[in-house]
């Protein structure tokens, strides 16, 4: 064998080598030329978008069509053409874009062009599989902003969210209300019937005030048996009518499978320009104490003059 023979031998021997590694990285990898050919493709990429062909069969299909094939599984299939093109066009590195697909997975996608001595010479689209990474991401950001007893949302999420709400009520000068709802002689049910039912019936009335309040409204666990919801575009009249309804619900039927009943009080304020979020829970506290003074299971508030009359 002369030398220019073992040198070819040699290469294809390393490409050989090269390939058979790429097949076995759990990176989908596609490597195109300047004329958008299929130069190199490994078994991780077609597994990964369900194609029942060999890396030959593939290769032999040209570029566009295989990407106007491939939309189809993108939940957004448009945008992700596009998202090609631009790639192309730009001809600069791009990592981490997400994809989402119709079938519920996630995709990782970064772009690397590939130039020699200045000339553009392809590309490498590189894909990943991060539906788990995803999903465990989601999942603890629900349980950071979840009371995980009731589903509603935590104190810490009902902060974020009071914050943000008040900022938009007084940028646009809209109303903003707050409701605090309290489980009346909650501690009795502690005492009497023991913790576990106590939970079933922080559960049974989260379930309530959640099938009640409006779809635009915000409703969490501010603490033990402490409910808050926040109210966009809503003035002190039409939070008093909701918190009378959240009222009834609790009251009308039992709790628990026992048979056990309880009943809620309310407190009822329309946030002014002036509140922050603690002046604004503060003035909805005031009130749901004095409906507890007042008796208990009942709906207060300072009511302007007109409503007061």
């Amino acid at each position: 064998m002369d030398s220019d023979s073992a040198l070819l031998a040699n290469l294809r021997l390393g490409q050989h080598r090269f390939t058979g590694l790429l097949d076995q990285l759990h990176l989908a990898i596609l490597l195109e030329d300047e004329n958008r050919q299929v130069s190199f493709v490994n078994q991780a990429f077609l597994d990964l978008f369900n194609i029942g062909l060999s890396a030959t069969e593939f290769a032999s299909i040209p570029c566009e069509v295989s990407a106007a094939a491939a939309k189809e599984a993108f939940v957004e299939p448009e945008l992700f053409l596009q998202s090609v093109e631009a790639r192309l066009a730009e001809k600069r590195a791009v990592k981490g874009e997400l994809f989402s697909l119709k079938d519920g997975r996630w995709l990782e996608r970064h772009y690397y062009p590939i130039f020699i001595d200045s000339d553009y010479r392809g590309h490498v689209w590189v894909y990943t599989d991060v539906t788990d990474k995803i999903r465990m991401h989601r999942a603890l950001k629900r349980q950071a902003t979840t009371d995980l007893l009731t589903g509603l949302a935590n104190r810490r999420r009902l902060e974020a969210e009071l914050r943000r709400q008040l900022h938009i009520a007084r940028r646009y000068e809209r109303p903003l209300s707050l409701i605090i709802g309290d489980i009346d002689h909650f501690k009795q049910v502690n005492d009497r019937f023991g913790h576990n039912t106590g939970d079933q019936v922080l559960r049974a009335v989260a379930a309530r005030l959640n099938g009640v309040k409006r779809i635009a409204d915000f409703a969490g666990r501010w603490g033990g048996e402490e409910f808050l919801l926040i109210l966009p575009e809503t003035d002190l009249t039409a939070a008093m009518r909701l918190a009378e309804r959240l009222r009834l619900s609790v009251a009308s039927e039992p709790v628990s499978a026992g048979g056990l009943s309880v009943t809620m009080s309310f407190g009822v304020n329309q946030c002014s320009p002036d509140d922050d979020m603690q002046t604004a829970v503060a003035a909805a506290d005031h009130w749901l104490y004095a409906a507890k003074d007042r008796g208990r299971n009942q709906v207060a508030a300072c009511l302007p003059p007109t409503l007061a009359t």
